[in-house]
């Protein structure tokens, strides 16, 4: 597995892509050695931005391309889409020792990514949503 090997795959921004996501992350991330729980925990990372784009990011559809790569230190995947430029990290962290009642609904999921990713970078590029997470290999 050579140091920097980069991927990339386009995907149609609809939810019936996700277990295309997974295949195509669980198989590099299982090459790079990670356990089957990071793997899982990562793809619900993924999983997360990838439906958030599927369902805010276009009116009428659109795709979203997926940059997997990797180095001796980190993997890293990048979301890059062309719909509404919307910044994920804007959105305040939850409260999570508020009652389910008193915490604003939504922002759970950009926190949870957070919290599983080792950094999470937002920026709007040439019309497009750049949203690029890493991992640190251990």
């Amino acid at each position: 597995m050579g140091d920097n090997l980069v991927m990339r795959k386009t995907f149609k921004a609809n939810v019936s892509e996700l277990d295309s996501l997974f295949e195509y992350s669980s198989e590099l991330l299982e090459i790079l050695g990670f356990t089957n729980r990071d793997i899982m925990l990562i793809n619900t990372a993924l999983e997360e931005v990838f439906v958030n784009v599927a369902k805010y990011a276009y009116d009428d559809g659109g795709e979203v391309e997926v940059i997997l790569s990797n180095d001796k230190t980190k993997v890293t995947f990048v979301f890059r889409d062309s719909g509404k430029p919307f910044n994920p990290l804007e959105r305040q962290d939850p409260d999570i020792n508020a009652s389910s009642d008193e915490r604003e609904i939504g922002g759970l999921g950009i926190f949870m990514v957070k919290k599983i990713m080792d950094t999470v970078d937002y920026a709007y590029i040439d019309g497009k949503n750049v949203l690029t997470l890493t991992k640190n290999r251990k």
